[in-house]
């Protein structure tokens, strides 16, 4: 019986030494030099709206929607029919608009008073986040007729008729002259009037009044802080979307005194300051003129960004100071055609029918019609490379609503479909994971494992939603996020989910069916990348890994194979290895690997293995993100830190915390190829002229610096490979070729057909 029981024990010690070695085997990634996608960066949205009471744009320098005076002031309830203010009022004097001096614009604000103590009172909402000093701030002078002076006030009379300010008299001249007053907010109170008194009769003059936080003003309408941070995120495409954008019109967004405050112009400035992609969400709620007139709308659209200054569109970017087209020093440019369609009603969405449902059947109409309107503006079509047309889908996966907009029937002008990035959703998770106590740390252990264990099943998902497009259109038509999210507010930008998110956009950039992941909201909500701490804005941790990804992993996505422990996520049979990961490469000798753990409970260790035959540096840097637990909602609580590795090679063995991502860095020299010609819309278009074409023997290429050519016949045999820009089709038959040109890392698809 004794030995027995030992025969089992010794049997059970080395069943265990076995699993713990299975346990301890480290995940190994096996590059190769076959590109498989391109990753551009994770894409941030900012809230745009300038709106009338309570808040205003975080991007906007001005914090009060007033002091903007290049609307009508001679309409028949003069400044109150001001889309940007929620109510002007004066007494003892009349307004109007001058047009003949104005401090800054078109024209200014005209007051005559009637030497009554005139009052011009400015009645909108604002709440003071912070104790730090504000500046309020006007432009003034004296029309030749008056003499008196002028004060102004900030007051709060709702809550007891608070003053918080009351400046002194001002003398005026007869120039401009810009008055700045500082005064201290408080955190929570709220100021709801501005009071300029006029003592005395006669002309006043008014313009560019505003109020911002000091320290804020870098000259221009934006505000210094919110750029600082934008710029340290580093966002590869900045969105001009969200909802919201559903309701507005082409002419409330362009134009010099357009309601919003700020235009499509200046978010194009804001682009190229950024190196960031600009991606502009049009509206699609009736009353828009998207909408109510369309085609017309839509080509004065096209024009804006493409036509010249004699054209519609280029005529009202031109009165905003823009005198070039806007494409003209543009990487790319993306439209969606409104965001969340399919909440109809709900999401301010047009085609819906009395009841609320929206029609996909109705979008589609609308949406191609925009889309063939935009291709008829010539200026537009000659820059159809660089412009990418989003349709506005739902969530991952060929459901109703997706499948209707790859109709079979139809082949769509549009190259993308703008897909919800939720893993689950705002509530709770479809496999009836609750949302338990986001303060205990294993139940948000066993959120998040379960959450990250729907990649996979999302990753199908999606590669049938593509495989169905493939087959309808004829075409890839990548997936573009626009948001992201998994949780409600109690969760949203900690650890845990910033974790999760990015592993779910790692891999299906990986697995190329994504263009675009869209970290979501600057600001707000369950949304917000950073909170408001004392009027600063601080990172969490969604931020923090946005901007690691942003800052190291760009550049072609390169093919890769796993081995070691797959047993981490297993749904519907389907098993993942517990390293999520992804290897990118700019140019082939510098290179990037982001690894996510999936484990949940324990480090895991990875080795990646280099191409035998190519030389790699010895040395290579790792930066590690990692946290104490899955809770952590702030940067500051993270542990941040790069190392330096002189040993890296094969066998050298990567540990990612289980609370973490690491990012390594390492140089090497691969020539880099397309792996999979069906892939080559995910990479950046080269723009190139092929001529003649049809062609009898010799075919040019214009556009391009050393190109790379393959052509392939009609049965996709490879028949040629030259780095030559001309092309000699001498010895080959009559027929359509294909051809994969590369220059500078960029790629295109070309057909030459060759005739005697």
């Amino acid at each position: 019986m004794k030995h027995t029981g030992e025969k089992i024990i010794g049997t059970m010690l080395c069943a265990l030494c076995t699993y713990a070695n299975l346990v301890a085997q480290p995940t190994t990634i096996k590059l190769s030099n076959q590109i498989i996608g391109e990753s551009k960066g994770i894409g941030m949205n900012i809230e745009f709206m300038q709106t009338p009471t309570w808040q205003t744009s975080p991007l906007m320098l001005n914090k009060l929607p007033f002091g903007v005076f290049e609307q009508d002031f001679n309409s028949p309830s003069g400044l109150n029919s001001l889309p940007e203010v929620d109510t002007w009022k004066f007494s003892n004097g009349r307004v109007s608009a001058d047009k003949t001096s104005p401090f800054q614009g078109l024209q200014c604000m005209k007051f005559v008073s009637n030497g009554s103590n005139g009052l011009i009172s400015c009645q909108s909402q604002f709440f003071f986040q912070s104790t730090a000093n504000h500046v309020i701030s006007f432009a003034i002078k004296a029309g030749a007729d008056f003499n008196g002076t002028v004060n102004i006030e900030l007051r709060n009379s709702y809550f007891g008729n608070l003053n918080f300010l009351t400046s002194p008299n001002i003398t005026l001249t007869k120039d401009w002259v810009v008055y700045k007053y500082t005064f201290k907010g408080e955190i929570n109170q709220m100021m709801d009037r501005v009071n300029i008194n006029v003592k005395g009769a006669g002309t006043v003059f008014f313009d560019d009044g505003k109020i911002y936080t000091e320290g804020d003003d870098r000259g221009d309408k934006f505000s210094k802080h919110v750029m600082e941070k934008l710029k340290e995120f580093s966002p590869g495409l900045l969105r001009w979307g969200a909802i919201p954008a559903n309701f507005y019109s082409f002419s409330s967004s362009t134009g010099l005194g357009a309601p919003n405050r700020f235009t499509y112009g200046d978010w194009f400035k804001i682009c190229q300051e950024l190196n960031a992609i600009p991606d502009i969400c049009v509206g699609v709620d009736y009353k828009t003129d998207f909408v109510d007139s369309r085609d017309a709308t839509f080509k004065a659209f096209a024009e804006y960004f493409t036509g010249d200054n004699t054209t519609t569109g280029g005529k009202i970017r031109l009165s905003e100071g823009f005198t070039q087209p806007l494409i003209q020093n543009a990487k790319e440019l993306i439209i969606e055609l409104g965001n969340e369609v399919w909440g109809g009603a709900t999401h301010g969405a047009s085609f819906y029918s009395l009841d609320g449902q929206i029609s996909v059947d109705e979008y589609m109409k609308y949406a191609d019609g925009a889309v063939n309107a935009l291709n008829s503006v010539s200026t537009y079509a000659n820059n159809k490379n660089k412009i990418s047309v989003v349709y506005s889908g739902w969530s991952v996966g060929p459901d109703t609503w997706n499948l209707g907009l790859i109709n079979r029937r139809f082949k769509r002008p549009g190259d993308q479909i703008g897909l919800s990035g939720y893993l689950g959703g705002n509530s709770a998770l479809p496999n009836g994971v609750p949302l338990t106590d986001p303060t205990s740390i294993d139940a948000q252990r066993e959120y998040y494992k379960k959450t990250i264990g729907s990649i996979p099943a999302n990753s199908k998902k999606a590669r049938d939603l593509q495989s169905a497009t493939v087959r309808s259109q004829g075409k890839n038509m990548p997936f573009f996020f626009y948001e992201g999210t998994m949780t409600n507010e109690a969760y949203y930008g900690r650890m845990g989910q910033a974790v999760v998110y990015m592993d779910y956009i790692l891999e299906m950039m990986r697995e190329g069916s994504l263009s675009w992941g869209v970290a979501f909201n600057f600001t707000g909500g369950q949304y917000a990348l950073v909170y408001n701490d004392n009027g600063q804005f601080k990172n969490k941790p969604m931020f923090t890994l946005g901007r690691e990804f942003n800052k190291n992993v760009r550049g072609s996505i390169l093919s890769t194979s796993v081995t070691g422990p797959m047993d981490s996520l297993t749904t519907g049979g389907i098993k993942y290895p517990k390293v999520g990961h992804m290897i990118t490469s700019p140019d082939g000798k510098s290179f990037s690997m982001i690894l996510t753990s999936r484990d949940f409970e324990n480090a895991q260790n990875v080795k990646i293995e280099l191409p035998v035959g190519k030389v790699f540096s010895k040395t290579a840097t790792v930066r590690t993100i990692t946290s104490p637990n899955w809770n952590v909602d702030k940067e500051s609580e993270l542990n941040i830190s790069t190392t330096t590795i002189n040993d890296f090679d094969s066998n050298k063995l990567i540990s990612i915390p289980k609370f973490g991502v690491v990012i390594v860095n390492f140089t090497g020299n691969l020539d880099l190829v397309l792996n999979n010609e069906e892939r080559i819309d995910y990479l950046e278009k080269l723009d190139v002229q092929i001529y003649p074409n049809p062609t009898q023997r010799i075919v040019n290429i214009q556009g391009a610096i050393n190109p790379n050519t393959k052509v392939y016949n009609s049965l996709g045999l490879e028949v040629m490979n030259s780095n030559s820009n001309a092309l000699d089709f001498n010895g080959l038959s009559n027929g359509i070729y294909n051809l994969i040109i590369k220059s500078d890392n960029k790629i295109t698809k070309e057909k030459v057909v060759l005739i005697d």
